[in-house]
Formats: C-alpha cells, structure tokens, sequence
C-alpha cells in the first residue's frame, strides 16, 4: 500500500516538472533567426508603420513629417513594449525578436512612407 501511494505522489509532481522543465529549455533554445515567430515581428512593425503614418496624415492631418516621426516612435515603443511584456511575462528577452522587429519598421517606413 505504501508503494502504490508512492507511486501515485510521484506520478502527479513528476509531470508538472518535466512539462515545465522542458518549456523553459524549449523557450530558451527555440529562438532561430528565421522562425514562424520572426516573421510575425517582421510583418506586424512593417503594418504598425504604414497604418500610423496613413492614420496620422488622413485622421489627424498632420504633416508627412510629424506623421512619418509618429509612426517610426510608435512602431519602435510597440516593438520593444513586447519584448519587455515577454521578459516580464514568459521570462526571455530576445534581440533577435527586436532586431526582426526594426527591419519591418524599415521595410514599412520605405514601402509606406517614402
């Protein structure tokens, strides 16, 4: 009987630890240059630039430039606002994460505003 009541606490703290010890090695080592992920970065702070500059010269008639200096601020505090979320959050900041993110804002401020 003391084998079986063992046997039973083990078999519910053990996969709690495994599941939580492998999502951290998996977070920490998962984070590729060219991941599903990197994308999302990429092509969410390209849609933020253009859609804030359009959003600031059509609805808040300013000027190209104070609408192109809105868009780069603002795309630049949502991309690094989310990398702090996951710092805070899941436990991991990733350069790689805001690096892809600074190359959609590029890529958003040269399609959409120049």
């Amino acid at each position: 009987m003391t084998t079986v009541v063992l046997f039973f606490m083990m078999s519910q703290t053990m996969p709690e630890y495994r599941v939580e010890r492998y999502m951290i090695r998996d977070s920490a080592l998962c984070d590729d240059w060219f991941a599903r992920d990197k994308f999302l970065h990429f092509s969410a702070c390209a849609a933020i630039s253009g859609f804030t500059y359009l959003f600031s010269i059509e609805r808040l008639s300013r000027g190209e430039t104070e609408g192109a200096a809105y868009s780069v601020s603002f795309t630049a505090l949502v991309g690094l606002g989310k990398e702090l979320y996951d710092k805070k959050h899941k436990g991991r900041f990733s350069w790689k994460d805001l690096l892809w993110d600074g190359a959609g804002l590029m890529v958003g401020y040269i399609a959409f505003i120049r």
